[in-house]
């Protein structure tokens, strides 16, 4: 029968097929998120995956039915479809193949356990020394962190800091000059006090 010159009644049938073969499809995308952990970011890039295959999928549908004219009821039929499989067969499909993959990772997980276990027989008492041997000389280095932060610090100042603290000015001013500049400052003193009796 040829597509092109079918009435619009079959074309509608063939709609309700095309929808229910998108059905399966989005199926497959469900049960490979199920079987494969996926980010949100993958579940967006499998998402606009699906609605490109729609997109293809209807187009392609319309040129050879239509003669690439946009018809309502096409879309009505893909909708009602992909609403029979998803609710009916889609629900069954989706929930054994849950199981099936449910069943196979616990088989794995079983037979990964029953394969590393002469593994961790041999070498979880080297491992538990190795452990017990370490703690003694991280604390160690712990300690030895521990004096190297307190040497570095001071009462006044830090060592890495380069701002020093400012000293205070001497109450007196030769307090802080060495002894001859307070004799010389002495002895100008005493020429002053004669200067000023002479006159």
């Amino acid at each position: 029968m040829d597509m092109i010159v079918a009435p619009p009644t079959w074309v509608f049938l063939w709609a309700v097929l095309l929808g229910a073969a998108l059905g399966v499809c989005y199926d497959v995308f469900r049960i490979l998120r199920i079987a494969i952990p996926s980010g949100r970011i993958l579940v967006f890039f499998e998402d606009l995956l699906f609605f490109l295959i729609v997109a293809a999928a209807t187009f392609e549908f319309y040129q050879l039915t239509t003669d690439g004219i946009v018809r309502g009821y096409v879309l009505i039929g893909e909708l009602l479809g992909f609403a029979l499989y998803y609710f009916t067969i889609g629900a069954l499909v989706f929930r054994a193949a849950t199981a099936i993959i449910h069943l196979i990772q616990r088989i794995i997980g079983w037979l990964v356990k029953v394969f590393l276990w002469p593994f961790r027989k041999l070498f979880a008492p080297l491992i538990r020394k190795l452990v017990r041997q370490m703690k003694k000389p991280a604390a160690r280095l712990k300690k030895l962190c521990k004096k190297r932060k307190n040497s570095l610090q001071k009462k006044g100042n830090l060592l890495y800091n380069h701002y020093k603290t400012k000293k205070a000015p001497p109450a007196n001013r030769n307090e802080g000059k060495p002894k001859w500049r307070k004799r010389r400052s002495k002895r100008k003193k005493g020429k002053k006090t004669s200067s000023s009796r002479s006159h």
